[in-house]
């Protein structure tokens, strides 16, 4: 990579993962499955970085997702993948689907201050800030035209593209290591494509949890940022489905998959990693559970629980 284009790949890369996390630590996780809270500001920068990838408002973007979670596969999910890998990828946008110009099912969403500002000027905040984030990169730099080019245009064709994988292969290339109730399936490649998004099957089983990929060594990385800001007092109220529930669900799964190969197979049972997760055995035993977040780590398992 020659010297004169480094500014201009550092910001491409730069620009798509934060935008990246405004769509996934913010429009999903915080806003869509209230996975977590965070004071004011912060909800404000998300709001910006979700207005910048260009994917909607909050509001528009969670009544899709909600639909999507309420109907997955069938003619009422917005991204249908039975309707095909293209449909499910892009053509969803092409066409008029059940939810395409509505707001619904995201009453909770309309009494949120910034979401609710963000859909009143949202054109004007991704349209301002999408100038005016690269033309002061490129006036810092000296390459406004180059880092209009690639820091607008190219940026947003290539966060749009990453993010759509996760509607079609999400849903058809991986994994169902938590449930085969839907067409989800964990991907790792997805996963590293789209920070921590790829962990589909795990996000259909546990919505709520503030993890896509629930397993300490999921490669996740939205999931260590909303974990690293409740470290540090900007996010609080995590929520996560309690160690015993994954057992739970990974050894059923296990044992549907030893029905369907025969009697004579066998593989280990899931075992629960010796962690302040694992001891929690006072929890519930479904559903979710809010994660303290005043308590420093204790040891080196306790921050890969993020």
């Amino acid at each position: 990579l020659a010297e004169e284009h480094l500014p201009g790949a550092a910001a491409l890369v730069g620009l798509v993962v934060a935008t990246n996390l405004g769509i996934t630590v913010g429009y999903h996780r915080m806003w869509t499955h209230r996975a977590f809270e965070a004071p004011g500001p912060v909800r404000v920068v998300l709001a910006i970085l979700g207005a910048m990838h260009l994917s909607r408002s909050i509001l528009t973007w969670a009544t899709h997702h909600r639909e999507h979670h309420t109907h997955v596969d069938t003619d009422r999910d917005p991204y249908n993948i039975h309707r095909g890998f293209f449909f499910a990828h892009v053509g969803w946008l092409l066409v008029r689907g059940p939810t395409h110009g509505e707001i619904r099912g995201v009453a909770d969403l309309k009494k949120d201050p910034v979401a609710v500002w963000q859909h009143r000027w949202f054109d004007w905040i991704s349209h301002g800030f999408n100038i005016l984030v690269p033309l002061a990169i490129g006036l810092a730099t000296g390459h406004v035209v180059g880092m209009l080019a690639v820091g607008l245009f190219l940026r947003v064709f290539v966060a749009h593209h990453l993010e759509f994988l996760v509607n079609s292969a999400a849903h058809t290339f991986g994994t169902q290591p938590w449930s085969s109730a839907s067409t989800a399936r964990d991907s790792t490649l997805v996963a590293l494509l789209t920070g921590g998004e790829g962990y589909h099957n795990g996000h259909h089983t546990f919505m709520h949890d503030y993890r896509n990929g629930v397993l300490w060594w999921h490669l996740d990385l939205s999931k260590w940022v909303i974990w690293f800001a409740s470290r540090v007092g900007l996010a609080r109220n995590l929520r996560r489905a309690p160690m015993e529930k994954l057992v739970e669900m990974r050894n059923a799964r296990r044992r549907a998959k030893r029905t369907q190969r025969g009697p004579h197979s066998s593989q280990p049972a899931f075992a629960a990693p010796a962690s302040s997760e694992a001891r929690s055995t006072s929890s519930r035993a479904s559903g979710l559970r809010p994660v303290a977040t005043t308590r420093a780590p204790t040891s080196s398992s306790d921050s890969l629980q993020a």
